[in-house]
């Protein structure tokens, strides 16, 4: 049994190079230092594997949230839409994120390996509040139904290599996954007996009906929080018709 042995992230201790210059895909793009940089930049350039015995490595990623750190090299001079700034941001850590799946290859431990890059929430927080009105009612409110905002809320990445397994290539699908699902797989992946589903259980024509909690969230600095509202969703996620409006869970609060 062999593990990846990545950096010590929290400290500068580890003299090995962090740069991203050895990593071909990140050319077409202008990168600022930052944590999640040296991060991966070392545990592309750095990790290295030892015999004993299996570990769960998480590494916690800024990921695509602002400040964005990854831009285009063409065209820097022009300001872009948050949205498509947030586009480059995705679209480079994929490419951070491929790169480390490389190395995991190099290192030949890839195929026994399991990998799950699980994103914490969809892209809301910068395609509602910035750029325009598609999520909002004719009056500027937040709509009560599915809407574009809450669904889009709901759709964060999920990646998954399973073990004993060579993916040679990413292949999308309509499998109705929860969030919970992670958790459960990470356990049975590690030997551990749950009553509970995980990733594997489920092919696209499964017919499941998943919960999703949402409010507006309008920043860290109001006293005013919105009731929680809860949706069932039986279908793909991306379907509007998918989705059905429950009762609210919470009501309103304000801080006095």
């Amino acid at each position: 049994v062999y593990n990846v042995r990545g950096p010590p992230v929290y400290s500068g201790a580890n003299d090995c190079d962090s740069s991203l210059a050895n990593v071909p895909t990140m050319e077409k793009f202008e990168v600022r230092e930052g944590a999640d940089i040296r991060i991966l930049g070392k545990l592309i350039n750095c990790s290295s594997v030892e015999i004993g015995r299996p570990k769960l490595r998480v590494f916690h990623l800024q990921g695509a949230h602002q400040p964005f750190y990854i831009k285009q090299t063409k065209n820097v001079a022009n300001p872009e839409k948050i949205s498509l700034q947030y586009a480059r941001q995705v679209e480079g850590t994929l490419y951070l994120m491929a790169a480390v799946m490389d190395r995991l290859k190099d290192l030949d431990v890839y195929r026994n390996a399991a990998v799950l890059i699980v994103g914490d929430h969809g892209a809301q927080e910068y395609l509602g509040r910035y750029d325009d009105n598609q999520f909002l009612g004719d009056k500027g409110e937040v709509r009560s139904d599915p809407s574009d905002l809450i669904i889009s809320a709901s759709l964060a990445a999920l990646l998954y290599k399973p073990p004993n397994q060579e993916q040679k290539e990413l292949l999308f699908s309509d499998i109705p996954t929860a969030s919970t699902d992670v958790s459960a797989t990470l356990l049975k992946t590690a030997g551990v007996e749950i009553d509970a589903p995980t990733l594997s259980d489920f092919t696209e024509t499964s017919d499941r009906i998943r919960h999703h909690s949402f409010y507006t969230f309008q920043g860290w600095d109001i006293s005013y929080i919105e009731g929680l509202r809860r949706y069932s969703v039986r279908g793909p996620v991306w379907d509007r018709s998918s989705w059905s409006v429950g009762q609210p869970m919470l009501p309103p609060s304000e801080d006095n």
